[in-house]
Order: C-alpha cells, then structure tokens, then sequence
C-alpha cells in the first residue's frame, strides 16, 4: 500500500492512496469463507456451498463493503501517520477499484492549521471604564416612566410627542398606483427620525386632516423596491393622542414591584440593576478589544469547513430565535455577507483561544462552573433539580465550560497585556440608539 500526501495550502491537502488488488483480493476472499459458513443457498446444505457459487451470489457486495472499510480505515491511518487533525469531512474522488485493478483514491480535506501565538506580553489593551451616576439613574427612572404613559385625546392640534392614528396611501413620484398602503396605523411624532419627513407633516394636524407629504423610505427599508425612493404619501388623520406620563412616587414605585421605601427603593433598585448591566457591558466590550487585539496579531488561515459548519450554526439558531418570538425566519433573509464575515471571526477565534488553552494549560476551575450554574438555576422555580439536571449528564455542562474557559482565557491574557483604562460613561456603553427599521 503506498499513501502519499501533498499540501496544496496552508490548510487543504490532497491524498493518495493505492491498494494493490492482493491485498483487496485476500480480503474479499476471507469475507466470501466466512460467508459459507452461514448463508443459506438452495440445494446445498448449511455452510456446504462451494466458494465459486458463494463468490458468485454475494462477490459483489462483499467487494464493495470491503472497498468502502479500506478507504474508511486507510485515511483514518494517514491522517494518524501525518498527525492531522481533519477539519471537515473529505472529498473523496477518483475511485478505482474494479477486480483485478486494487483500489486507488484521492482524497482532497482541511486540516486545523498549525498556529504559532505571537507574545501576549505587553499587547496594549485600552478597557472601558465607566460608573453609574445619579443623572444615569434619573434618565433611566424617565424612560421607566415615558413606558407607562396613557394616551388620550388630545384637545389641540398634533405637536410633537403626540401619538397620531391615520390611514395613508404611497405612490412614486412615477407611477399613480398605490406601492404602499396602511389603515390604523399609530405613530408617535419625533419617535422614529427615519421617517422624519412623515412626522414633521403631520404636526398641526388635528382628526379629519387630510396631507399629502413627501416620504423618503430609508435606504434599508425591507421592501427593496421601496428602499431609498422618495413617494408622495395622502394622509388621513383619524385620531390626535396626548401622553400623561405618571410622576415619580410611590404609587409608581408599587406598579413596579417595589411595595416598600417608595422612590428611594425604587432608586436604589434601579441603580443595582444598571451597575450589573454595566459590569457586564465592561466585560463583553472588553473581552471584544481582547480578541481584536489576538486576531490584529495573529493571522489564522480558517479552514473553509469550520466557517460553513459555523455559518450553518448560525443560521439556525437565528432561526429559532425568530420563530420563539412568532416570526417567520423566511421573511427576514440571512445578509450572507455578514454572516460570512462573523463566522469566520468567530472560527479564527477559537481556533487562536484553543492553542492559548493548550500551549498554557489553562483549566476550567470545577468551583466555579458550580457557581456558575446555581446562578444560572436562579432564575427557575426548583433551582436544585435543574443543578441535578446539569451534573446528571457530563455534556449538559459543556456550554457552561466552555463560556467559562473562555473567560478565564481573556483574563489570563488581560493578566499579561499593557491594559489602559479608558473613561466613558454608562450611555456610551448601553444607551446606543436603538432603531427599528420599518417602524413609521
């Protein structure tokens, strides 16, 4: 037998292995007496057939289970000889294998690639810093209240913060039939600046308005046909809406759980609830400057099986993710593009916190992956039984290892790098304006 290997690039290879037809042949032929012993043929006695009419019923099948464990147990041989480790299933193409010929393939695959760190020492690190202060609080006990405003009746005409009902028909500027239409639909002027033509139109307006105002759908509106054109909107006005927005007392701290201390619980609930959500900001921002830092030093040829498997990972947990909330994963397609990109991130990623795992000895702490999921059990009724359901089955902690792995990674690399505080503030790191898309 004779296997040779060529490496095409720093991750694919291309394999050959020919098996001469002896020893393909003594093979089949084993497999063909062990045959007689057991199989049943019309006028011959059990394990009395002779070999020719056993070759000649089953040869060949027997040939092609044979041919099919060779190639099976061969390449897993040449990959141990090599010592690669396979990044994806092969292509395996030609195959020769005719009695009297032996059996030849090739067989083209990924291999991980080998990965030489650069020094971690030094790498400098620039870390959010923030806190949160009173005026952080006072903005957020606003927006809690601006939630649980109650809309009536307005008694003037529209201005802006006013909730307008209205029906509206859209045409282009080139066309007289209606490319867009909506009946009932509610909009709160100055809520949405994507839509900041529609919205300027409507102020002054009062129930029976009628306008017609110049549109320009954003450029990454849904509907591409619409997507940065500009239409004639005829609007209809059916109803104004003032907002009454609650004051800041204890009856509003109540109708948010808090039932004792008033406003000054409901502030120092408050308060812990953003220095937790900014603690995990710093981490998140942070463990984001970490990687790009690793991968800035360290260029990884991704095998292009990693990235498609990921991709595919994606994707359908995309897909679940819409479908839990009651959407069709089909009307919101995939920008492949992006997801590309990310995956391939994400791969280089790991492959690099991998080698950084190994080449350091860096291990999970089993203390902590205990404390990790009785936090995790919390946040249901019989916390004990899911900490039972997790250590009943060894894989079921996988993901908490592994999430666990990677943060004591990017803490061991913190623990080496030049890591510069660098100050900003609680709405830098969370209050980043937040846009729906077709929202009017």
């Amino acid at each position: 037998m004779q296997i040779t290997v060529e490496r095409k690039d720093t991750v694919e290879r291309l394999m050959r292995v020919d098996i001469p037809e002896e020893q393909v042949a003594d093979e089949v032929k084993n497999r063909l007496r062990s045959l007689t012993r057991t199989v049943r043929l019309p006028g011959f006695r059990p394990g009395k057939a002779p070999l020719k009419v056993i070759a000649h019923q089953y040869g060949r099948r027997v040939r092609n289970e044979v041919v099919g464990e060779m190639i099976r147990t061969t390449f897993e041989d040449a990959l141990a000889r090599e010592k690669l480790r396979l990044a994806g299933a092969p292509v395996i193409d030609p195959i020769k294998a005719h009695p009297g010929e032996g059996l030849s393939y090739t067989a083209i695959f990924e291999v991980y690639p080998e990965i030489t760190i650069a020094a971690v020492d030094g790498v400098k690190i620039r870390r959010p810093a923030a806190q949160v202060t009173e005026a952080d609080v006072d903005r957020t006990l606003e927006k809690l209240r601006n939630q649980r405003k109650v809309w009536g009746a307005a008694e003037r005409p529209a201005r802006l913060g006013d909730r307008v009902t209205m029906d509206y028909v859209a045409r282009l500027d080139d066309a007289s039939e209606a490319v867009d239409k909506g009946e009932g639909v509610k909009t709160e002027l100055g809520g949405n600046k994507r839509f900041k033509e529609l919205h300027e139109g409507l102020i002054g307006a009062v129930p029976g308005t009628e306008r017609n105002i110049q549109v320009t759908y954003p450029v990454d509106y849904s509907v591409a046909d619409l997507a940065g054109k500009s239409a004639a909107w005829m609007v209809s006005v059916r109803a104004v809406e003032a907002a009454a927005i609650p004051d800041l007392d204890d009856e509003f701290a109540a109708t948010l759980g808090v039932e004792e201390g008033g406003v000054d619980a409901l502030r120092a609930a408050v308060r812990e609830n953003m220095e937790r959500e900014l603690n995990q900001a710093i981490a998140t921002e942070t463990k984001q400057r970490v990687v790009d830092a690793l991968l800035a030093a360290n260029q990884v040829e991704v095998p292009k099986a990693l990235v498609e498997a990921e991709k595919r990972r994606m994707t359908r947990n995309r897909g679940q993710a819409l479908a839990r909330l009651g959407l069709d994963p089909d009307h919101f397609p995939t920008d492949e593009t992006a997801i590309g990109e990310l995956a391939t991130r994400r791969v280089a990623t790991g492959l690099l916190l991998a080698e950084l795992v190994s080449k350091n000895g860096i291990t999970v702490d089993p203390g902590k992956v205990r404390e990790r999921v009785e936090v995790m059990a919390q946040g249901f009724e019989s916390p004990e039984q899911v900490v039972q359901w997790y250590y009943a089955q060894p894989e079921r902690l996988a993901d908490v290892e592994a999430a666990l792995l990677e943060e004591q990674v990017i803490n061991w690399m913190l623990g080496r790098a030049d890591v510069t505080d660098e100050n900003t503030s609680f709405d830098e790191l969370l209050n980043r304006e937040q846009t729906t898309h077709d929202k009017i």
